[in-house]
């Protein structure tokens, strides 16, 4: 089986962009090999610094807003200030 960090990576994100990784609950690194029926959870460093410093998100990444553990953002829409 592949190692989460592969995982990661195809589906687009940069692995160095990931804060942390969960694996069935327990935090392990990119190196960790997957196994059937794992369940995975990946947080990047914004999400991370949002909930420890309770702080706003605001994005243009529609699917980050979706996320459950995310308490307050806000999508911005303007191009231009």
């Amino acid at each position: 089986m592949p190692a989460v960090k592969d995982l990661i990576e195809a589906i687009g994100i940069p692995h160095t962009e990931v804060d942390l990784i969960l694996i069935n609950g327990k935090s392990v690194g990119c190196y960790h090999r997957l196994r059937d029926g794992d369940d995975v959870s990946v947080y990047p460093e914004i999400v991370r610094i949002s909930l420890d410093e309770n702080r706003s998100i605001l994005t243009r990444d529609r699917r980050l807003l979706f996320r459950k553990e995310i308490q307050y953002a806000y999508c911005i829409r303007a191009n231009h200030p």
